[in-house]
């Protein structure tokens, strides 16, 4: 990649148009500048072998199995099993605004609850039986603070340090031992 395109692509990156998720495959990620690899992802993806596949319905499908692994992750953090710290060293899928994006939307759907307002019913259980023991006065601040890493995430923040950040704020926040602490 050329300096010159190097640089459009890395004013496009900062300021990406929308919500937009750009792939860029390289098989030598040394040769792209380092401010450009610092925006990255890095997805390793293994050469496939020939010969016949398997039936399709036999296929596995490893991004539910990440997100339910990430999920029970989620709760255990809740429930004060793992620290924030913790859950982000075994964090293995989920981009932060894909993170942050989910919980803006489940602690969103548990203060609509509180409002007895009508809440979609996919929050998944684990969380949803711990988001029920949180009062409005602490969902919502942590739904804004949710909200906001989603936007810095969008818009090139650091990344682990606003997962961080955002779990954290939770973890603190939400209480870990199951009971609620009160948001000052």
């Amino acid at each position: 990649m050329t300096d010159g395109a190097a640089n459009a692509f890395l004013k496009t990156l900062e300021e990406p148009p929308g919500p937009t998720v750009f792939i860029l495959e390289t098989s030598r990620p040394r040769s792209l500048k380092a401010t450009i690899r610092s925006r990255c992802t890095r997805l390793r993806i293994q050469n496939l072998h020939s010969g016949p596949g398997a039936e399709p319905s036999r296929m596995e499908d490893p991004v539910a199995d990440a997100r339910r692994a990430l999920i029970g992750d989620y709760a255990r953090l809740l429930d004060g099993e793992i620290g924030p710290l913790d859950l982000e060293k075994h964090r293995a899928t989920s981009t932060l605004a894909e993170m942050a994006h989910d919980w803006s939307f489940w602690l969103a759907t548990a203060a609509k609850s509180r409002l007895g307002w009508p809440a979609p019913l996919n929050v998944p259980e684990p969380l949803r039986i711990r988001l029920e023991r949180l009062s409005l006065a602490t969902l919502l601040p942590l739904y804004t603070q949710a909200r906001e890493t989603e936007r810095l995430a969008r818009t090139s923040a650091n990344d682990k340090l606003a997962r961080e950040a955002l779990l954290v704020s939770i973890f603190h926040g939400g209480g870990h031992d199951g009971r609620e602490r009160q948001v000052t």
